[in-house]
């Protein structure tokens, strides 16, 4: 309730600016026109982003974040006492992660694949008691910071006209997406998964350095 009515008392105050240096309390979406964006699903950009491929993990990653949560929330309707995920065993297929819907395909086929070579393609890993996890993800702090760090990533895909840039800033400059984060690394906690964190910690502080860089040289951020 606080968070809901910080954000009406903060954009009402620039709302009135707005309404009195422009004339309009909507100024802000009405100028979105004017910098080229415009509403319509472009299912292309999910595949070629036409922008940096670090915006393409700004929209696949609240995906992934939702879906995780839908099933756990499937798994204790269902009654399920355990949760399985297979993930790749050889080291050098995360690299495709570079794409999200590359790693991805190629994890569902490896997944189908498996069932003749199940120890030579893909790890399994167990996750017990799924509704004590769904409590991770179930408070509405976390349900409110999945939906609107999430948002903001839905509203950069329809609104961007024919390219994906800044989606990862407007998704990952979001406190709330780190509250989503690692709600649902908390959830599905296990000594695989963390070893996969670090990693993407370790990828993510080298990009945070060359935004540094950037920065400092009065480069473009994204």
């Amino acid at each position: 309730m606080m968070i809901g009515l910080g954000s009406l008392l903060g954009y009402s105050i620039y709302g009135g600016f707005c309404l009195n240096t422009m004339g309009d309390f909507l100024g802000p979406f009405q100028a979105q026109v004017a910098w080229g964006r415009t509403l319509a699903f472009r299912p292309w950009l999910m595949l070629f982003p036409r922008s940096l491929l670090m915006d393409l993990h700004g929209l696949y990653l609240p995906a992934l974040i939702a879906t995780a949560l839908g099933w756990l929330i499937y798994s204790v309707s269902r009654g399920r006492s355990q949760l399985v995920l297979s993930l790749p065993k050889q080291t050098w297929l995360y690299l495709l992660l570079i794409h999200p819907l590359v790693f991805s395909t190629v994890i569902l086929a490896l997944s189908k694949f498996s069932r003749k070579f199940p120890k030579r393609w893909t790890t399994q890993v167990v996750f017990h008691s799924p509704i004590q996890r769904l409590h991770c993800l179930s408070s509405f702090t976390v349900l409110y910071a999945v939906s609107f760090s999430g948002i903001h990533s839905v509203i950069n895909f329809l609104a961007n006209s024919g390219y994906l840039y800044s989606t990862a800033r407007h998704y990952f400059g979001s406190p709330y997406a780190f509250i989503a984060i690692g709600s649902t690394l908390a959830a599905f906690s296990s000594p695989h998964v963390t070893r996969l964190s670090w990693a993407a910690f370790a990828v993510g502080l080298i990009l945070l350095i060359d935004q540094w860089l950037n920065y400092g040289s009065g480069q473009w951020l994204g």
